[in-house]
């Protein structure tokens, strides 16, 4: 909505007029002093203020609104007769006037001046929505986020205290990934990696376990495999999954289990 603020009726329903006539809302103060009320109250996108009122003039009424909680993304345009003071024009901007427009109103200029005001409003809404609704989606990510920082946590315990690992190794690359549960598990240290060589050794198995069959055999490719291995008077338990890709082994997921002889 457009408030036009003027103390000569005449010039506010000419205006007021032309902007309706052009599909604009627009409300109407007499005084400055009806115009801080209404702005009080009502919520513009564009004020249309008259410089030169008795009592509260135009640029009073600009200073009095910076503080409206209402009035914070409204635009202010000045309009006045005395288009030839300079210092008039450099207060106006000064008191926060987005523009200055000069009477007698060139109807044209203004509808140009009003409709671009309206764009950035209506563009500046959109961000603040957008900016909103990434707000909420950040929030309701990070608290996820806790969430599931809190389940793998609790997981990552219980596996601790199960002498549970994980590990992943690529035949392709014949690289080994073991998890921080699995270095703990093997170097009581979860930052210092066990190697492919060492892990295999501590299991008792051989340096080509895991490039061997029977995991490229067709029948067993969606089966688990359960090994037992004692080394070190110590007895683990590990399941593999193989995965393949085009009948030829990829990867392969495995879970470590050291047992306790109470657990046995």
């Amino acid at each position: 909505m457009i408030l036009i603020v003027d103390d000569v009726p005449e010039n506010v329903y000419s205006l007021q007029k032309v902007l309706e006539f052009h599909g604009f809302q627009v409300d109407t103060a007499f005084s400055g002093e009806e115009a801080l009320r209404k702005i009080l109250s009502k919520q513009y996108v564009l004020i249309l203020l008259d410089v030169q009122m008795p009592g509260i003039d135009g640029f009073e009424v600009a200073e009095n609104i910076r503080g409206f909680k209402k009035a914070k993304d409204t635009a202010v345009v000045f309009l006045s007769a005395n288009y030839t003071d300079i210092n008039m024009i450099i207060k106006g901007y000064n008191q926060g006037a987005v523009d200055y427009i000069t009477k007698p109103v060139d109807t044209d200029l203004l509808l140009l001046k009003v409709k671009t005001i309206y764009k950035l409003y209506e563009a500046k809404q959109d961000n603040s929505r957008q900016n909103q609704e990434i707000l909420v989606l950040y929030e309701h990510a990070k608290e996820y986020n806790q969430t599931l920082l809190g389940k793998i946590e609790r997981f990552k315990q219980v596996f601790d205290l199960a002498g549970v690992a994980q590990w992943e190794y690529y035949t392709e690359n014949e690289r080994f990934i073991p998890s921080a549960q699995l270095n703990k598990l093997f170097n009581g240290d979860e930052d210092i990696s066990v190697s492919k060589n060492d892990f295999l050794a501590k299991l008792g198995l051989a340096e080509d376990f895991l490039t061997a069959e029977p995991y490229t055999a067709t029948e067993i490719r969606r089966m688990s495999c359960q090994i037992e291995r004692n080394s070190e008077s110590k007895e683990y338990k590990i399941l593999i999954q193989p995965e393949f890709e085009e009948e030829k082994l990829k990867r392969i997921l495995g879970v470590v289990q050291q047992v306790d002889d109470a657990l046995v």
